[in-house]
């Protein structure tokens, strides 16, 4: 009966031990071929020799997730485990994870161009609005200034002034002053003529001598009782405010001969009209510039005597 009972026992434990091994051989062999279904799916990686490395861990499920391999075409193609549902899900993740950096980075790249088209238009916006600030400054005058300047026949002889600060000016700091032949602003006597009262902004001052007529005084704001509108073609004129001058036609202590020249007009401050031209709205100190040597470079408009069209109406 022992031997048997032995016999028997060495029996069940030959298939005990019998069933082991297959059991293993068999995990082994799923083992096997997980890892070679695995290295099928991860055949997208075979350039990327690290994920090569990670065929041993195909089996594990951990791994297959592993966020590290997300961006690896191999990983997404993990579908060898595809009877895992946790490794699909996986592959989803991955795909998702991929897909969401690549959402980060054309967002970024959107925020970019908007940085860039922001940064553009602020420039763009920037810089038109000081050119055109500087634009405004140039339209707006700083002083009082000479616009018409009348040499008519006989006693027919004006100056008007213009404001165009944009404000009203009061004239009671201002005065015209004369420079007859060689001598210095006002040094002749009665060659200084103070001005008073208000000028409003747009508005022209004339001033004319006593016996002016063209056709008469009515256009006058200001009948001067000074020598100062008794000049003739080569005398000069200076706006002062204050002591500084502020514009003036021709030039003091300098006697040009018959007269000034204007515009490329041989004496044309004799027996001419001189208007100033509409875009100049600030005084000049350098009448040589301010005369010009052309009709283009000139800062006035030479018209023929007694022509008195603008007068008072700038």
């Amino acid at each position: 009966m022992k031997r048997i009972f032995y016999v028997v026992m060495m029996i069940g434990l030959f298939f005990i031990f019998t069933g082991c091994d297959s059991s293993s051989s068999k995990t082994d062999d799923d083992l096997i071929n997980d890892a070679d279904i695995g290295d099928t799916g991860n055949t997208g990686n075979t350039g990327d020799t690290g994920d090569t490395g990670n065929t041993g861990n195909t089996g594990d499920t951990g791994n297959t997730g592993d966020t590290g391999n997300t961006g690896d075409t191999g990983n997404t193609g993990d579908t060898g485990n595809t009877g895992d549902t946790g490794n699909t899900g996986d592959t989803a993740t991955d795909m998702d994870e991929m897909d969401d950096t690549d959402m980060g980075n054309t967002g970024d790249t959107a925020t970019d161009m908007d940085e860039m088209d922001d940064a553009d238009t602020g420039d763009t916006e920037s810089d038109i609005d000081e050119i055109d600030d500087t634009d405004t400054g140039d339209t707006v005058a700083t002083s009082l200034i000479f616009t018409e300047y009348v040499e008519g026949t006989s006693n027919n002889k004006a100056l008007e002034i213009y404001n165009g600060t944009g404000s009203p000016v009061d004239m009671s700091t201002y005065s015209i002053k004369q420079s007859n032949d060689d001598k210095m602003w006002g040094e002749t006597t009665n060659s200084v003529l103070a001005l008073t009262g208000d000028l409003a902004d747009g508005a022209t001052y004339v001033i004319c001598k006593p016996d002016y007529a063209l056709p008469d005084l009515t256009i006058c704001d200001l009948v001067d009782t000074t020598w100062v509108t008794a000049f003739s073609g080569d005398d000069g004129l200076a706006l002062f405010n204050g002591e500084t001058i502020v514009d003036q036609i021709g030039v003091e202590g300098v006697d040009p001969g018959t007269a000034w020249d204007v515009a490329g007009v041989v004496n044309a401050m004799e027996e001419h009209t001189l208007v100033r031209k509409p875009e100049i709205v600030n005084g000049s100190t350098d009448w040589v510039t301010s005369a010009g040597t052309n009709a283009t470079d000139s800062e006035w408009i030479v018209k023929e005597q007694n022509d008195v069209t603008s007068l008072g109406s700038r």
